[in-house]
């Protein structure tokens, strides 16, 4: 089995005070892609994974914020997604998407930039929760605390 590094980045995530239901988050997304629209997504689905592989962060990012499958559907169930991924930019972040169903937004951020990125959105974004996240390399520890 080959071993993949963990990237050599920060994630920050933001996180809104309000709910988004999966119900509500799938509800938004088209019954239908095209052939034509399936293989492009697939395409950019797949570069980013390689990209992120051979640790070309820039390229990843680039591909990240070109999903068509979901994002497009469902920023504006996000109100603080545009100002996140707008001031993300500044900070010169490889890209701001949308985590899983919503409302998290994750921002892959340059490790020497991302102190300053958290301290900015956590006074810009007061409705949201902004924390720098550890990468679990470990994986899930099994314990058995009480014995059958």
């Amino acid at each position: 089995m080959a071993h993949i590094d963990i990237p050599d980045v920060d994630v920050i995530l933001t996180i809104p005070t309000y709910e988004l239901k999966t119900k509500d988050s799938r509800r938004v997304l088209p019954d239908k892609y095209s052939h034509e629209k399936a293989v492009q997504n697939s395409a950019i689905s797949n570069t980013m994974i390689c990209a992120l592989i051979q640790h070309n962060y820039d390229l990843a990012g680039k591909m990240m914020t070109q999903d068509g499958f979901h994002e497009p559907y469902r920023q504006h169930l996000i109100l603080e997604f545009e100002k996140v991924k707008v001031l993300s930019q500044k900070y010169d972040a490889y890209a701001t998407v949308i985590s899983g169903a919503g409302p998290t937004i994750l921002t892959l951020s340059r490790k020497e930039k991302s102190g300053a990125l958290v301290r900015t959105l956590k006074s810009e974004i007061t409705t949201c929760d902004s924390e720098l996240a550890t990468i679990n390399n470990v994986g899930v520890i099994e314990e058995v605390v009480y014995p059958s």
